[in-house]
C-alpha cells in the first residue's frame, strides 16, 4: 500500500516541535480513552455512596426493585472505570484492554460488594 503523503504545513510543524519552537505543539488526538474510564468511575463511586447513604430510602420508595441493588451496580462502575483507567495509563495499552481490564475488575468487585454489603437476603 503506498504510503499517503502529508501536507507541507504537518511536515513544517511537525519540524518545529521536534526543534522546540516556542507556541507549538504536537497534534493530539480529538478524544482519550481515558477520560471515559475516569467518567464512568467518578458515577460508580457517586452510586455507591449514594446507594449506601440513602439506601433504605431508596428501597422504601421502589421495593419492587430489590433485586437490583444500587451498591453492586456502583462498585462494578467504580472498579470497570478504575481498572479500565490504570490499564491505558499505566501500561500504555489500547482500549480494548482497557475494556477487558475494566470487565474483569468491575466483576469481581461487583461480585465482592453483592456478598459483604449487596442484598439483604
Amino acid at each position: 500500500m503506498p504510503e499517503v503523503p502529508r501536507h507541507p504545513v504537518h511536515l513544517l510543524t511537525d519540524r518545529c516541535v521536534d526543534r522546540g519552537v516556542p507556541g507549538l505543539r504536537a497534534a493530539r488526538p480529538h478524544h482519550d480513552d481515558r477520560t471515559m474510564f475516569v467518567v464512568v468511575a467518578i458515577a460508580g463511586v457517586l452510586l455507591l455512596i449514594t446507594s449506601q447513604v440513602f439506601g433504605d430510602w431508596l428501597g422504601a420508595l421502589e421495593p419492587d426493585l430489590s433485586y437490583v441493588s444500587g451498591t453492586v451496580v456502583g462498585a462494578f462502575l467504580a472498579a470497570f472505570g478504575g481498572c479500565g483507567w490504570i490499564a491505558i495509563a499505566a501500561f500504555g495499552s489500547h482500549g480494548l484492554v482497557g475494556l477487558g481490564a475494566g470487565a474483569i475488575g468491575g466483576l469481581a468487585a461487583g461480585w465482592l460488594a453483592d456478598r459483604t454489603m449487596g442484598h439483604p437476603g
